[in-house]
């Protein structure tokens, strides 16, 4: 057993196998500290997992699995929600970055650290929590550990001000998007659970994010010139 600190909420997990938390190290808190949430994955939901994973998974890395998508729907109570994008914060400003799968997220975010160095700090590379904020009525994005592949990340938050759809394409253009097409894409890009009454909270939370962040597409290629398209636009303008 061990706990952790996301998005403002202590969660103490009761893990079978140590790789949980080693993944968890910068997260950990102490164990006397009070808890708003526990988490517990039965062996047998371990290995459902794995038969839909693969068997290339070892119940281990499937328990890491099992464990985010639980306090994932656990916080949507607490108005926290995950994303399946990148968030970075630069010059104070904090931008998603929302693509399919393949379609270069990753990349997108090398290229800003190329182009601005460490004026970009990556708060995560892969799930980051977006969690509302009751005193200033903003969006706060937080690291956590899961992070991809890259392990681009870490335990800090950033106000969201920018979410921009990644489209593959040949130039570089940006654009803003209304309501409906945002509607249309990001369920992609959530996890939306099957109880209603989560689902309910998860709606509200998106009401509220379309109106308190700026979304666009984002037409790009894999070329310096993609980071900068963007950054002139929603950093140098400063909206």
């Amino acid at each position: 057993m061990f706990q952790i600190k996301l998005a403002e909420r202590v969660i103490r997990i009761y893990n079978h196998y140590p790789f949980v938390k080693k993944l968890c190290a910068d997260y950990c808190v102490g164990e006397a500290e009070p808890f708003q949430l526990e988490i517990e994955i039965s062996e047998e939901a371990l290995l459902k997992e794995q038969r839909q994973e693969g068997k290339g998974f070892s119940l281990a890395y499937c328990e890491s699995i099992c464990i985010y998508r639980e306090i994932a729907l656990s916080l949507l109570r607490y108005r926290t929600m995950v994303l399946h994008g990148a968030v970075i914060s630069c010059e104070g400003r904090g931008i998603a970055f929302l693509a399919k799968s393949g379609t270069g997220k990753s990349t997108h975010v090398g290229l800003w650290k190329r182009l601005l160095g460490e004026r970009v700090t990556v708060i995560n590379g892969d799930k980051p929590l977006v969690a509302y904020q009751e005193e200033t009525g903003d969006f706060a994005a937080y690291g956590t550990p899961w992070c991809g592949k890259e392990n681009w990340g870490c335990n800090s938050k950033t106000v969201l001000h920018v979410i921009c759809f990644l489209v593959r394409g040949a130039g570089n253009r940006i654009r803003c998007m209304d309501d409906s097409e945002v509607i249309g894409k990001i369920f992609h890009q959530l996890l939306v659970p099957e109880e209603k009454e989560l689902l309910n909270l998860e709606m509200d939370l998106i009401e509220q994010l379309l109106k308190k962040v700026s979304f666009y597409e984002v037409t790009c290629n894999m070329e310096l010139e993609a980071a900068k398209t963007v950054y002139e636009t929603v950093i140098g303008r400063q909206e």
